[in-house]
This record gives C-alpha cells, sequence and structure tokens, in this order.
C-alpha cells in the first residue's frame, strides 16, 4: 500500500520500484491469475508462485541489478558466452517463511548460484550470512502492509550491512 512505499522511500531516496502489473502487461496478468484462482491449491499454487518468481526474476531482477557475461561449453563441446545476474554469487535469497518460499525457489531457479536461506524473523538473517554478499533479495508472495518486510530491510541496515543492495520480490 502507500504508507509501504512511502516508509521505504522516505529512508532510502535511491530506491527504485519495478511494477509488473504496470502497463498492462500480458506476461503478469497471465500469471497472476494462477495465484488468485480460488480453484489453484496446494502443490499447483505453489507452482504458479515459483513461475512468477522465476519470471520476477529474470525480467526486473536482472535489469534491476544487471547481467554480465561467462563464457561455458556447449553440448556440442564449443565455447560459447552465457549470461547471469551481476554477482551472482554474492548475492543471497531469503523467503520470508512460510509464504515467501514457493516465489523465492523461482527467484533461486533464475540464480542458482546465489545463496537461499530461510527466515522467519529478521533476527534469523546474521552476519555470516551477509558477510561477502553484495546483493540480498528478500522474498514474500502475500504482503500486507509491508510492515514485516520494513522490519528486515531496518534488520539488514542497522545490523548487518549498510552497503548490500536489498531487492524485495513480492507479489501482492
Amino acid at each position: 500500500n502507500e504508507a509501504f512505499f512511502t516508509t521505504l522511500i522516505t529512508q532510502d531516496r535511491s530506491l527504485k520500484i519495478y511494477n509488473a502489473s504496470a502497463n498492462d502487461n500480458p506476461a503478469a496478468k497471465l500469471l497472476a491469475s494462477s495465484t488468485r484462482n480460488i480453484n489453484v491449491h496446494g502443490l499447483e499454487l505453489q507452482q504458479a508462485h515459483e513461475n512468477a518468481g522465476w519470471y520476477l526474476a529474470t525480467e526486473y531482477v536482472s535489469r534491476a541489478l544487471g547481467v554480465e557475461s561467462f563464457d561455458f561449453t556447449t553440448v556440442e563441446g564449443k565455447t560459447t558466452q552465457g549470461h547471469r545476474l551481476v554477482d551472482e554469487s554474492k548475492t543471497i535469497i531469503v523467503p520470508l517463511m512460510r509464504g515467501g518460499d514457493p516465489v523465492a525457489r523461482g527467484v533461486f531457479k533464475a540464480f542458482a548460484t546465489a545463496m537461499y536461506h530461510h527466515a522467519k524473523k529478521p533476527e534469523q538473517i546474521e552476519p555470516e550470512h551477509v558477510t561477502a554478499k553484495n546483493t540480498i533479495i528478500l522474498a514474500d508472495w502475500v504482503i500486507n502492509t509491508g510492515k514485516g518486510m520494513v522490519k528486515f530491510v531496518k534488520h539488514i541496515r542497522e545490523n548487518l550491512s549498510g552497503q548490500a543492495r536489498i531487492v524485495m520480490v513480492v507479489g501482492v
């Protein structure tokens, strides 16, 4: 809601917001339908959230943080260039438990060399989890007022890292 964005913006004027539901985005519409449909539940609903997480990571997180090239060997034995998230191995993905796990799994599929660490409370993110990390991705599907997410951001900034980029991947 507006208060959530206001709280974040007043704390960090460099905040950038990427909104997948803006601009009549057909991919976002298709992905959101299965996450909101009352007939989609259980494993199917988790898969819908995972798909949305992968999409948000590849389309928006990669745009916000950038990609870098790297060399790899193809199945034909040739060397070619691929792309990955900038500093992907210096990234930690934190699903806010329990609801954030499926969307975070989708993000993790996109950024497989990142670290993955569950947290139900901000204090469960400890210094050893963010040491040498350049990016912290907080993932949750349903946020109401945003107060919980703000607590995680404050904990990171005040107790762990004032320098790491913090990215929030959220659904509602």
